[in-house]
């Protein structure tokens, strides 16, 4: 029995060891394909093909957040988008901000605890309104801010 428990032990400690290869691999993959993207941007000189690789970069970046937050929950089937988004825009933000600052980014969210699936695309779809916003709502103004806000309503209006 002993020799069983000790094997077992020793394919447990072997699983982990190889799920964090693999986690350390597909972060890094992530990591090139998002430089490729970058690299190939300042490559392209026509405004059309520089925005359609600054969208896939973004979703990209947005795989490899829901990835990095979820190696923090354990590799769950759920997370919590609340905290998620709060590191999405947080990231949008950098990438986006004007240099001068005139606009800004707030986030705010409750805890959610959503399937994966669901984070993902959530994800996306947030990452493509903030970025729209920066890139559409403010060509006319020089200053302005964007508010990104994911809460519970306490009451689910009836129709």
């Amino acid at each position: 029995m002993k020799v069983l428990v000790e094997e077992k032990d020793r394919l447990l400690e072997q699983k982990k060891v190889l799920a964090e290869e693999l986690q350390h691999r597909v972060r890094n993959n992530l990591q090139l394909v998002y430089g490729m993207l970058s690299k190939q941007l300042g490559d392209t000189p026509d405004k059309a093909g520089q925005r359609g690789i600054k969208a896939i970069s973004r979703r990209v970046s947005t795989l490899a957040q829901v990835y990095d937050h979820l190696l923090g929950n354990e590799m769950t089937r759920t997370t919590d988008f609340g905290s998620y988004v709060k590191s999405l825009c947080a990231n949008l933000a950098e990438i986006q901000a004007a240099p001068d600052g005139s606009v800004t980014l707030t986030c705010d969210s409750d805890a959610i605890i959503l399937d994966l699936d669901v984070v993902t695309a959530l994800g996306i779809v947030v990452a493509e309104v903030v970025t729209n916003s920066y890139d559409h709502a403010f060509a006319d103004r020089k200053r302005g801010s964007i508010m990104c806000r994911c809460v519970v309503p306490t009451e689910i209006p009836r129709p």
